[in-house]
């Protein structure tokens, strides 16, 4: 008999969202039937989804107006999900856990919570510290305490956190899903724009915004032969001055911004750029993945979540070291494909039916005092 679970996402939609598509797998082999309640806003991709109830068999979606993530979540939803009568409560981000309590407290249903990166403070926001640095590892040790209590269990997805958290009870790693967006294979290096380098996301400043404008101004202003292409939204005051930092080279044609564009097409404009750049030393997993299954190569700022330096991707810690690693992914073809072929091997690891056998098993930690 399929698990029943009720789920809160900010934002839904198994044609774009990664953890969505896994879920898509796990109720179409029918090994779970799910309710989830998620925004129709999905900021982070641009995206907007119809409102109201949509149903694809053991899947169903009911999107509320705005972001679910931290608002509040009506009482229509609420009873929507409570009176499917689930096995367990399946939280993502601790922000909507406030939510789940409410669904769960009617529904008698544990909670289960998927924190994503369960150490990792750097995407707090800076309220809950009253802005000075010296408290976040103090509030986030109390907030985390708080967090676990209101879950039987815990599933993280920063690999970085096996050795801290893997054999403690109650935590479980759950991979961040890399699907395969496209059919087609990679497109081969000489039939690409090996002059451009790329940044697919959501433009703020905890993404890094700020060292996106200064590494690409570097990258301009010293390299006359690269190009950057940023797609994504802009998301606060420090995007708009990393943008303005780099309007001149918009005008010479070397630098474009795209506000948004279809998963498939910006997917294929990775799949045909020399590189793509992550400027955060945090997150990031989503681009990342689509990199490696398109076969191009990643430049970080960091060597966090799954990279490797100089085996699946180059890291470069500075603005001159971001030039120097656009310039030998241009010049030499054997570094390129190691990183390319070990970007796959990476991304292999995270496929998605990998992924949904290791969501039924954190789901199935629900069920023994049920």
């Amino acid at each position: 008999m399929a698990l029943k679970v009720a789920a809160i996402y900010p934002a839904f939609a198994p044609e774009i969202n990664e953890m969505a598509l896994t879920w898509q797998r796990l109720a179409q082999a029918g090994r779970v039937a799910c309710r989830v309640v998620a925004g129709a806003d999905d900021r982070l991709k641009a995206a907007h989804s119809p409102l109201g109830v949509e149903r694809r068999g053991n899947l169903e979606i009911l999107r509320v107006p705005g972001v679910l993530a931290p608002g509040t979540l009506g009482e229509e939803a609420v009873a929507w999900a409570a009176e499917f009568r689930p096995d367990v409560v399946f939280c993502t981000l601790p922000l909507n856990l406030v939510n789940a309590r409410r669904i769960a407290r009617r529904a008698r249903a544990p909670i289960l919570l998927h924190a994503e990166a369960w150490l990792d403070s750097a995407m707090m926001a800076r309220r809950y510290y009253l802005w000075i640095p010296a408290l976040r590892p103090w509030v986030a040790r109390a907030l985390r305490f708080w967090h676990r209590r209101q879950a039987r269990a815990v599933a993280f997805s920063n690999p970085r956190e096996i050795a801290a958290l893997g054999s403690i009870a109650g935590m479980h790693y759950l991979p961040w899903p890399h699907p395969r967006w496209s059919a087609a294979p990679p497109v081969k290096r000489e039939a690409r724009a090996l002059d451009t380098v790329v940044y697919v996301g959501s433009l703020q400043r905890w993404k890094g915004a700020e060292r996106l404008g200064e590494y690409g101004a570097r990258l301009l202003a010293d390299d006359p032969g690269s190009k950057l292409v940023i797609v994504g939204p802009v998301g606060d005051s420090v995007a708009e001055r990393a943008l303005e930092r780099l309007k001149p080279w918009s005008r010479e044609g070397r630098l474009r911004h795209i506000e948004h564009l279809p998963r498939a097409e910006a997917v294929a404009l990775i799949g045909r750029s020399l590189a793509v750049f992550y400027p955060h030393p945090s997150g990031g997993w989503g681009l990342i993945g689509d990199a490696w299954r398109c076969g191009t190569p990643v430049i970080s700022v960091e060597a966090h979540y799954d990279i490797r330096e100089g085996v699946n991707a180059l890291v470069a810690a500075s603005a001159r070291e971001f030039v120097s690693a656009v310039r030998r992914l241009r010049g030499e073809a054997g570094l390129w494909s190691t990183l390319v072929a070990e970007g796959e091997r990476s991304a292999a690891a995270h496929d998605v039916e990998v992924v949904a056998g290791e969501l039924l098993t954190f789901l199935e930690l629900a069920q023994p005092q049920r």
